[in-house]
């Protein structure tokens, strides 16, 4: 709904060389091939083998049916193997929220 402001919370861990710029991007599209359009990111993700919480929060500007969750990258993709494990997404009140009632 446009105006309307998301938050989602994932359990992610990130591997592999270069991952020192990863973030979780959201874009939204209107088709399920579509090209998606930038709306929200989590902030840097430090490459970690255990699971920790990264969470994304964005503000719709117009209705998208479809949301893709992907790695971002600030600046050059890295070179290697750099990988994003994704596991228990779910919606929250805000970020501040979701940050204070994790463990």
């Amino acid at each position: 709904m446009p105006g309307t402001s998301y938050a989602f919370e994932a359990k992610v861990a990130s591997a592999g060389a270069g991952t020192a710029n990863l973030h979780l991007a959201v874009q939204g599209s209107t088709s399920v091939c579509g090209a998606g359009v930038g709306l929200g990111r989590s902030a840097v993700l430090l490459q970690s083998e255990r699971w920790t919480r990264a969470c994304v929060t964005f503000t719709a500007d117009k209705p998208y049916t479809y949301l893709l969750l992907a790695p971002g990258y600030d600046g050059a993709v890295p070179t290697g193997s750099a990988r994003l494990y994704l596991d228990e997404l779910r919606q929250v009140a805000s970020c501040d929220a979701a940050a204070s009632a994790s463990p």
